[in-house]
């Protein structure tokens, strides 16, 4: 009954589906006992990533990652309504740990179970200034765990997270500043590029700047001074 030894053994298993397995084991029975496994292992997960410290939080997140590409190893509707039942309980958990609440809204996003328009009450709620600033960016940091695609194209949460960076005080910066940088140290630079080429094109649109002014700002992203220091800093 414990996770930590089920999530990676259910992976293991799931992965002899896929790929076979040097002992010939039989898929049949092993799908059997997994579609039984997964759905039970669904429903303590919840409990896991309520009042927990970071240290498990990080813990469960890596064993939510497992559980997930297990899942999708299977193709089976039950189970993927299982993992989309978990995600909504995880998103709705008043004491769930940030870091798996944004990990949960990110997927139920990608999976198209959860409107662009909640999407975005959600970020707005969670990166008002007066939100804990801790909170907000473990929070961020399960949100992107999946990457910074989602972020490109959505003008709602550019401006909310531009406005979670720009509203920060000196000391709450920097005693998150290593919490930021290892959640973009992940990206591509790239994919750093393009986050804060839209952030500044979504500033100048907001403070109404002329078009010759936008591009003129556009084009500074590609030097060595950059429109947006703070941002510089996290980037990396």
């Amino acid at each position: 009954n414990n996770p930590d030894i089920l999530v990676p053994a259910v992976e293991s298993l799931s992965m002899a589906i896929k790929y076979g397995d040097v002992r010939d084991y039989d898929p049949a029975s092993i799908r059997n006992i997994l579609t039984e496994l997964i759905p039970k292992l669904c429903i303590r997960f919840t409990a896991m990533v309520v009042n927990i410290d970071d240290q498990k939080a990080n813990a469960a997140l890596g064993q939510a990652e497992s559980l997930k590409t297990s899942i999708s190893i299977h193709q089976n509707q039950e189970l993927n309504h299982q993992w989309e039942r978990l995600l909504r309980e995880i998103i709705t958990g008043t004491q769930t740990h940030p870091l798996l609440a944004g990990y949960a809204v990110r997927q139920a996003y990608d999976r198209n179970i959860l409107l662009e328009s909640v999407l975005r009450e959600k970020f707005n709620l969670i990166f008002s200034t007066a939100g804990d600033s801790n909170y907000q960016s473990r929070w961020l940091e399960g949100f992107l765990n999946g990457g910074m695609l989602a972020i490109f194209y959505d003008q709602t949460i550019l401006h909310s997270l531009n406005q979670f960076v720009v509203g920060m005080d000196d000391d709450t910066f920097n005693d998150i500043l290593p919490v930021l940088r290892r959640i973009f140290s992940k990206e591509t630079g790239n994919d750093k590029w393009r986050l804060m080429k839209l952030l500044k094109t979504h500033s100048d649109k907001k403070s109404s700047a002329t078009p010759e002014d936008s591009l003129v700002a556009q084009s500074a992203i590609s030097e060595t001074s950059s429109p947006f220091p703070v941002l510089d800093i996290i980037l990396g």
